[in-house]
């Protein structure tokens, strides 16, 4: 059986991605380049997995990525809009 990462862990989780996130978007000034969120997002991703994966979780459920997933997606439309974030 599969060790799922706990209530609270989850809530942790996304409270760092979404910070990481917003720090992201702020450090850069809203300027910065598709290439640049996805490398960012697979990084954010992998640090997770890797760093959860230490105190023996191995599965995070997907609603967690999909949410994060979300949240990236607005920063895409920024990009392709030129719109004010």
């Amino acid at each position: 059986m599969s060790n799922l990462i706990t209530f609270q862990a989850r809530r942790n989780l996304w409270n760092h991605l979404e910070y990481s996130l917003t720090r992201f978007y702020i450090e850069r000034k809203g300027s910065f380049t598709f290439q640049e969120i996805l490398d960012f997002r697979e990084k954010l991703r992998n640090d997770a997995i890797e760093r959860y994966s230490k105190n023996g979780v191995n599965r995070i459920p997907q609603y967690i990525w999909q949410k994060f997933y979300g949240a990236t997606d607005i920063l895409f439309r920024i990009i392709e809009n030129d719109t004010e974030g």
